[in-house]
């Protein structure tokens, strides 16, 4: 069955593998002291509330990061998510696989004084996506001789890939040189 990859892990992932984890930190209005974390998973892509108690008048820096996680766990599959601040890629990079939808992530950071009962927060793609398209898939799949089809692309990059995120300020990082030969 394939799906269409502009629509993302939201729409594509085995919802029986995994689960969307999402981590909330609730920080001071500077940013700098985390006041609350709100840690959930939900096992489909719909809005969700979650509640906790803020001061009414008190401004918060609100940061929100949604990814995928190994069904039924909490622990981090594809991205070390333990300091909101400093997001890292976890796996080296001989594991990417093409269109591997569970490597998606989702990320708000907002700052807001609280006047009403709740917020919303609308999450958004911190890193490209590489997409590879092809007009000639079909052909690929009704060869005569399997052994021929394409089965793997690679792709070669000779730029540096940034492998850490910054959710609270939005930078980007790669201090540590990470260039990985394929993606």
């Amino acid at each position: 069955l394939l799906k269409s990859s502009n629509q993302g892990g939201i729409n594509n992932v085995d919802w029986n593998l995994y689960d969307l984890r999402y981590k909330i930190h609730i920080y001071d209005e500077n940013g700098t002291n985390v006041i609350k974390r709100l840690d959930t998973c939900v096992n489909n892509a719909n809005a969700f509330t979650k509640q906790t108690r803020l001061l009414a008048g008190k401004t918060y820096t609100f940061v929100v990061w949604a990814d995928f996680v190994t069904k039924g766990t909490t622990v981090d599959l594809h991205y070390n998510t333990n300091d909101l601040a400093n997001i890292s890629i976890k796996a080296a990079a001989a594991s990417y696989v093409i269109n591997d939808e569970s490597r998606d992530a989702y990320v708000v950071t907002k700052k807001e004084t609280i006047t009403a009962s709740s917020i919303s927060l609308t999450l958004k793609r911190p890193f490209a996506k590489v997409r590879v398209i092809t007009e000639d898939l079909a052909d690929v799949y009704t060869l005569a001789d399997p052994a021929t089809a394409v089965k793997t692309i690679k792709l070669s990059y000779e730029n540096v890939i940034h492998n850490k995120f910054n959710a609270l300020t939005g930078a980007v990082d790669n201090s540590d040189g990470y260039k990985p030969e394929n993606i």
